[in-house]
């Protein structure tokens, strides 16, 4: 499987990633990829290979864990209010670090 992600740009569709189990990589990464560059949830579904549903699911626990961050809220915080497991917004978090990086730690770097 490794061989397979060092020479190829898509992912390998395990039982796993189809099922969304686990702690593997899923398309989390792929879907928000996507919603960051402007596409509409009908497109990501249909790139992606999921149900505009599931797309949706996936943005709106984004865009929950960008807004707790935003307020400052502490990872422990953050599986209190949103119920998801702490890997779970681990993902989530670190994608938002990476498409917003002025949001670090619960603080947004003001801009002088």
């Amino acid at each position: 499987m490794r061989l397979y992600h060092e020479t190829h740009q898509d992912i390998l569709p395990t039982k796993g990633m189809i099922l969304d189990q686990g702690s593997k990589p899923t398309h989390k990464a792929s879907i928000i990829d996507l919603y960051e560059q402007g596409y509409p949830e009908v497109d990501i579904a249909r790139f992606t290979n999921h149900s505009i549903e599931a797309v949706g699911r996936y943005i709106k626990s984004y865009k929950n864990i960008k807004l707790l961050m935003e307020k400052g809220f502490s990872l422990i915080e953050m599986v209190r209010i949103s119920g998801m497991g702490r890997s779970t917004i681990i993902q989530y978090r670190d994608l938002v670090e990476f498409y917003h990086p002025e949001i670090k730690d619960g603080t947004k770097i003001k801009s002088q």
